[in-house]
């Protein structure tokens, strides 16, 4: 790695993409041969967080075809509410491991999280890695700004409103305040310009933050706690888990969701037996492929960013067709 140019940080971003994709295709494999569960989780989590990071790049081009000015085409509304939602996810996933790291108690739906509450786990490298908090920054501010654009002007028809009606829910209903969320990941970044070259290097092949971060790690974890950032009861407390009996079915329908999203554009697969099959991390996808229905009904800038992932996946595998 030291080879490379020296642009983000020693790595020169053209090669981002590359390492992720080889540290997505390492974790894998290792996660696949561990034996003893905690290690398996952690590898798992490892490849996930390179995973996710390659994802917000994407996500990054996929608001910037769609965008002009201060506006979005909305005829791609329901694909980017879908890049809305996962992005939403992924933060609270971030937000409620700050929480657990910082030892305070938590309500009981906390239960189902991952139990390793130090601040090397691999969610915080999007805290602690120049290259995966700016795309974070990136789609907050993509993200901020399409909810302004849509919640701005009026829906026409009942599809309109619905769609609507959803980007705000996902939105507002958020463990976050978004508003306060940017500049607090400003502050986060200005300070990743003090950290070791070195040890941003071995954060990203390690895909976690090392120890020697550990103290860094503290204090960023600490300004988002103490930022006012974090809704704590929107954050762990969905509504539908107030209602008896509804905790267990939104759990399988979230994992129903996530076992069938589409690997490259965040929303559901139509057809979850037919589709491309990315030869490295085992995603799925159904961008532009004939008989899904989604390819001729979307935007014309939506489709011509689904073009740039026609031969590989996001993570940069290739596609096979798959029909199974």
């Amino acid at each position: 790695m030291s080879l490379l140019d020296s642009d983000s940080n020693g790595l020169s971003e053209m090669w981002m993409g590359e390492i992720l994709g080889v540290a997505i295709e390492v974790y894998m494999a290792r996660a696949r041969r561990a034996e003893n569960s905690p290690d398996k989780d952690k590898l798992t989590a490892c490849w996930r967080i390179a995973h996710d990071i390659a994802s917000l790049s994407a996500c990054c081009s996929a608001f910037e075809d769609c965008q002009e000015g201060e506006v979005y085409d909305l005829d791609a509304i329901w694909q980017l509410i879908g890049m809305t939602s996962w992005f939403i996810i992924l933060i609270e996933k971030l937000l409620k491991q700050c929480v657990m790291a910082d030892g305070h108690p938590v309500p009981l739906p906390v239960k189902t999280i991952e139990a390793d509450i130090s601040f090397e786990h691999p969610i915080f490298l999007l805290l602690a890695h120049p290259y995966a908090l700016s795309r974070v920054q990136t789609v907050l501010a993509h993200v901020r700004r399409f909810r302004r654009h849509v919640a701005g002007v009026s829906a026409k028809g009942e599809n309109s409103q619905i769609a609507k009606d959803v980007l705000i829910d996902v939105i507002d209903g958020c463990g976050a305040n978004l508003d306060i969320l940017g500049p607090v990941l400003s502050d986060v970044l200005r300070d990743t310009k003090t950290l070791s070259v070195d040890d941003l290097r071995r954060s990203l092949v390690s895909c976690c933050p090392v120890p020697a971060l550990r103290v860094h790690m503290r204090k960023e974890v600490d300004r988002v706690l103490n930022s006012k950032v974090i809704d704590r009861p929107r954050l762990f407390v969905k509504p539908g888990d107030l209602i008896d009996g509804i905790s267990c079915i939104s759990m399988v329908e979230h994992h129903i969701k996530e076992k069938d999203m589409d690997i490259v554009s965040k929303g559901l697969l139509l057809h979850s037996k037919s589709g491309n099959l990315c030869l490295r991390c085992g995603g799925k996808s159904e961008v532009l492929v004939e008989g899904t229905g989604e390819a001729g009904d979307a935007s014309l800038r939506w489709r011509t960013w689904e073009k740039a992932w026609t031969r590989r996946c996001v993570c940069g595998g290739t596609w096979i067709h798959s029909s199974v």
